[in-house]
């Protein structure tokens, strides 16, 4: 960022001033500064010349280092729209992509000769778009708009037809695979402490009615950039901020894509997992399991065993060898917190 002509001229002074040479250059004010120069112009009094030639200079400069400015902003945005042979320029290149629309070659390149009327854009379907570089293979993953906000993946005619505009503009020699597919399934159980001054038993909140801790999770996964990893602690952090929750614990995190079965995202030593499709969703069909389980007359207990009885949970101070009715004295209430497992 160039400096401002008051700087400029505020630095030749200081710098004049390790001059013996010029110590004759003397100014009615000490120290001279750009403000003083510029009173001095807007009255009556004589500027000496060697200030006025300083002040010249300093405008000088700063016209020089302006016009560096203006030229460094052309250059940095024609680099950024200027990304051959990098996975950015994939990225760039499969978002102009306009289904059923022709190229034509026009200068040195294949392009579209238009992109910016209202029937141009409608034909630009890919949404969101990204690009890896993996054992010399570009893998490039794209999506287009579900038409309610989310993601799908293109129709068998809508990729064929990108993979063959794909390879009019590759660089050439390179080995591309072109992903979109339907997104990955996450499934999730968490043991969630909460307050019950709060939340209900099933996960919902007395106030309102709804699920905190399943927003959460979708607010968290619905926020994930395109083709970004998917990590553990940060959706529990995301659920451990929600209204009425006290602590969330992850019993079980698992996704999937395609046809084959869930991977166990906890068995992985990060804990993070990266989508196939670039893009995930939550399990449709989740299961609401109360923990600790309802007291049953039928079984024996330890101490330290925990039970559910008529929405409170209690811990066992005895051992319980015997099967028979609950009794509260053979058992201590934790607290005004109950959990869930969702």
């Amino acid at each position: 960022m160039s400096r401002t002509i008051s700087q400029i001229f505020d630095e030749i002074i200081v710098e004049k001033e390790t001059f013996s040479s010029l110590s004759g250059l003397t100014s009615p004010v000490v120290p001279d500064t750009a403000q003083d120069m510029l009173t001095e112009l807007t009255t009556a009094s004589k500027v000496a010349i060697w200030r006025l030639i300083f002040w010249m200079i300093a405008v000088a400069i700063f016209v020089h280092e302006s016009l560096f400015d203006v030229f460094k902003s052309d250059v940095e945005k024609r680099a950024l729209e200027i990304v051959p042979a990098t996975t950015r320029f994939y990225v760039i290149e499969s978002k102009k992509f306009q289904l059923g629309d022709m190229l034509v070659f026009l200068n040195d390149k294949f392009q579209y000769s238009d992109t910016t009327s209202i029937a141009a854009i409608a034909k630009q379907i890919i949404k969101q778009a990204s690009a890896r570089d993996i054992n010399q293979v570009v893998t490039i993953k794209i999506a287009k708009d579900d038409g309610a906000g989310g993601l799908e993946k293109l129709t068998t005619v809508e990729k064929t037809a990108f993979e063959a505009y794909l390879n009019q503009f590759k660089i050439a020699g390179t080995k591309t695979i072109v992903i979109s597919d339907d997104p990955d399934i996450l499934k999730t159980a968490y043991t969630i402490q909460f307050d019950p001054l709060v939340m209900k038993a099933d996960g919902s909140l007395i106030e309102d009615g709804t699920f905190p801790v399943q927003e959460a999770i979708d607010g968290y996964i619905e926020g994930l950039p395109f083709d970004s990893t998917f990590r553990v602690q940060d959706q529990t952090d995301a659920i451990q901020a929600a209204r009425g929750v006290v602590n969330a614990v992850a019993d079980v995190v698992e996704a999937k894509f395609g046809t084959l079965s869930f991977s166990d995202i906890l068995a992985v030593i990060t804990e993070t997992y990266l989508p196939n499709a670039g893009y995930l969703v939550t399990d449709p069909s989740p299961i609401v399991v109360l923990t600790p389980a309802d007291y049953d007359s039928s079984l024996t207990y330890v101490i330290g065993d925990q039970v559910r009885f008529e929405g409170i949970v209690y811990e066992a101070n005895v051992n319980i060898g015997v099967p028979e009715a609950f009794d509260p004295t053979k058992w201590d209430t934790i607290s005004n917190l109950t959990f869930i497992s969702i």
